[in-house]
């Protein structure tokens, strides 16, 4: 790998973690961030990834909160039909799933800032202002819509 920014680390790292891109699309995207020759194109196709990356974090998100509301709720029917002590084991479970799940959802919005963070940096250093707005603009659309 050529001499890279930390930035251009972090992003590197961040295209060999998404989900949402084939090997070949990020095998190209990393190519072209080593090579400094990421085109427009490519710049605002990697950027709409990013979201799409993000939107499904936060469908997984809400996924996994759904299923630990199904879990509180089982759990509270158990808890109701057996001993004390039991109970107790369940109520740890129960505070090891929240937890379990708040961690995940620190991580992953740490992770959206840190995507957005370096979509913003990359567009700064965007040779086209013009273009770079375009770009700030559509993914604004991307996210309300």
């Amino acid at each position: 790998m050529p001499n890279t920014t930390p930035l251009t680390a972090h992003v590197l790292d961040l295209i060999r973690s998404m989900t949402t891109l084939t090997e070949e699309e990020k095998e190209r995207y990393i190519a072209a961030l080593e090579a400094n020759a990421l085109t427009p194109a490519m710049r605002e196709a990697l950027a709409s990834a990013m979201e799409r990356e993000a939107t499904a974090i936060g469908e997984h998100i809400a996924e996994l909160e759904t299923l630990r509301d199904e879990a509180r709720q089982t759990l509270d029917r158990e808890q109701a039909a057996i001993a004390p002590q039991e109970q107790q084991v369940l109520a740890d479970l129960q505070q090891h799933l929240d937890a379990s799940v708040a961690s995940f959802q620190q991580k992953t919005l740490a992770t959206e800032r840190s995507l957005d963070a370096d979509l913003e940096q990359m567009l700064a250093a965007a040779p086209d202002a013009a273009e770079a707005e375009q770009i700030r603009q559509s993914l604004k659309q991307t996210k309300k819509d």
